[in-house]
């Protein structure tokens, strides 16, 4: 029975130290994969091994490290699609950003833009259907709400000074019917 114990208890070792051989296997594969760009697989390799060892700090810290810059790579990957007017895809790796880091700041504020684009977006395109139909007033407040979210907004810009273009003759044509009829 001792012996028996004792076999148990020298095996329970060779698989803790079989077990920490795997987990720096992972782990090192894992910081040779991310190296090389493969980054999806190699964050998977860094998280087996830090569950493989949760007790192994270096394990840890090279899963969080690897995990924030994939993260902030993906938000800056973002921005780039975003400014090439790819918004599927900029919300797509600003997503994927925050699902691999929740507290990503720089992918938050990107989608929150992205959002506000589409928001002003519509704002300018409703103001235009109303600018078409005479509506000039509904038209300056729907472009004006749409500036009032995001000022530097060109589009939003351009449709403003369209709306005060078309005031502006109105103006005209009412002052020169008024002109004519006093004469």
């Amino acid at each position: 029975m001792v012996r028996l114990l004792r076999l148990s208890g020298w095996t329970t070792a060779m698989m803790m130290v079989l077990a920490g051989c795997a987990g720096m296997r992972y782990h090192n594969a894992g910081l040779r994969l991310m190296a090389e760009g493969k980054r999806d697989e190699g964050l998977a390799m860094l998280q087996t091994a830090s569950s493989m060892e949760p007790g192994n700090a270096e394990f840890r810290i090279d899963m969080l490290k690897a995990t924030s810059a994939y993260a902030e790579n993906l938000a800056q990957r973002a921005d780039e699609a975003n400014l090439q007017g790819n918004n599927v895809g900029a919300r797509e790796l600003y997503a994927k950003a925050l699902k691999l880091d929740p507290a990503n700041a720089h992918a938050r504020r990107g989608l929150t833009g992205i959002d506000l684009d589409v928001r002003s977006a519509r704002l300018v395109v409703e103001s235009e259907r109303l600018l078409r139909e005479g509506r000039l007033d509904a038209a300056r407040d729907k472009v004006s709400a749409a500036l009032a979210e995001n000022s530097g907004n060109r589009s939003a810009q351009r449709q403003l000074a369209l709306v005060a273009e078309q005031a502006e003759k109105i103006r005209n044509a009412q002052e020169d019917r008024l002109a004519s009829q006093s004469i």
